[in-house]
């Protein structure tokens, strides 16, 4: 080949150079996040720079927005079932006030009348050891004063079952204050 000769010049000197591979980043970062729903925009794109703070993308609040929106229903839910049951119970204390009141009354009726059942008995029997009264009116008195014992028998009962109920009462407030618990 001939020999060519230029005149050097000062330009650009372009060497290209073709390879096969991959490239891999330096440092890969997963993101989450803790709201769902659908992306409405990206504001970066795939490799760019980001610092802590940047807004990468916005998601669709719709979904947040119904959880949110279920959460208060149930909240509100609560709130209503947890009033409620504050009103029943408060109703059922003064109707447990009021049966005791009304049992301790009887009772304390039923003792009157049982004493003087006993004590008309005991005059009868005296009454009919001595051939006054017939034995027929002797024990009418003595069955009345043994009918009144089963009738203070069933007064004492009437109070312990409402003692029972006294305690199923404390258990339901003890329900209505873990409800309030749920609420707050």
């Amino acid at each position: 080949l001939p020999a060519q000769t230029v005149t050097a010049e000062r330009g650009t000197l372009t060497q290209t150079v073709s390879v096969t591979g991959k490239v891999v980043a330096a440092r890969e970062v997963e993101i989450k996040s803790k709201a769902s729903g659908a992306v409405l925009r990206l504001h970066v794109v795939e490799s760019a720079q980001v610092t802590r703070g940047d807004l990468l993308v916005e998601l669709d609040p719709q979904d947040e927005q119904r959880s949110l929106e279920r959460a208060e229903l149930e909240l509100a839910s609560s709130q209503a079932r947890a009033q409620q049951a504050e009103s029943n119970l408060a109703i059922a204390e003064e109707e447990l006030a009021s049966e005791r009141q009304r049992a301790e009354s009887a009772l304390t009726a039923t003792m009157a009348r049982q004493q003087e059942a006993i004590d008309r008995a005991a005059r009868a029997k005296a009454l009919f050891d001595q051939g006054l009264i017939s034995a027929e009116e002797w024990a009418g008195t003595a069955s009345t004063a043994a009918e009144l014992s089963d009738s203070l028998t069933a007064a004492k009962l009437r109070i312990a079952d409402l003692a029972t109920k006294g305690r199923a009462i404390a258990v339901r407030r003890h329900d209505v204050a873990l409800a309030e618990v749920r609420v707050k």
